[in-house]
């Protein structure tokens, strides 16, 4: 899975790369066994660029607030030694893989930081909770995305 990945990564958009690259740094320098959800989700909030972040913003997500909780909750993630590259675990290929099908099926020939908050507010895990838990559900993410997208659309007619 993690190659099919390596193999989509030219179709991502700059700022979504690096907010992967972003996310594996920090479970890097956390001593992290895996990169997971939380990662990507305070990589994409650290990053402060991107629709995802307008979106997130419009469904009156409290950046600031969230980032703290993250920072709360990746203390609970597995540690070890650093090694090479830091694989991603299962819940956050399940999300790229997601993210990937969302920008498919959205019509777009990239992939965004709209198609990575999507993907994570879609599958289950601790940083979809969060995301819920702030009003950000898959359903409220999908509707603000396709506003924005659609808005874009018109502006660009």
């Amino acid at each position: 899975m993690e190659m099919l990945l390596r193999m989509m990564f030219d179709r991502f958009s700059e700022t979504t790369r690096q907010v992967i690259r972003l996310a594996r740094r920090d479970a890097e320098r956390a001593h992290h066994d895996s990169v997971g959800p939380e990662h990507l989700l305070y990589a994409l909030l650290r990053h402060n660029h991107g629709i995802a972040l307008a979106v997130l913003e419009r469904l009156g997500v409290h950046r600031d607030a969230m980032l703290d909780d993250l920072r709360h909750a990746r203390r609970d993630i597995l540690s070890s030694k650093a090694g090479d590259e830091i694989p991603f675990d299962k819940q956050a290929l399940e999300v790229l893989e997601r993210t990937i099908g969302e920008a498919r099926r959205l019509g777009d020939h990239f992939v965004g930081t709209e198609h990575l908050l999507l993907g994570l507010a879609m599958i289950e895990s601790v940083a979809a909770v969060r995301l819920r838990e702030q009003g950000a559900s898959a359903a409220a993410v999908l509707r603000e995305v396709a506003s924005l997208v659609s808005r874009r659309n018109d502006v660009e007619r």
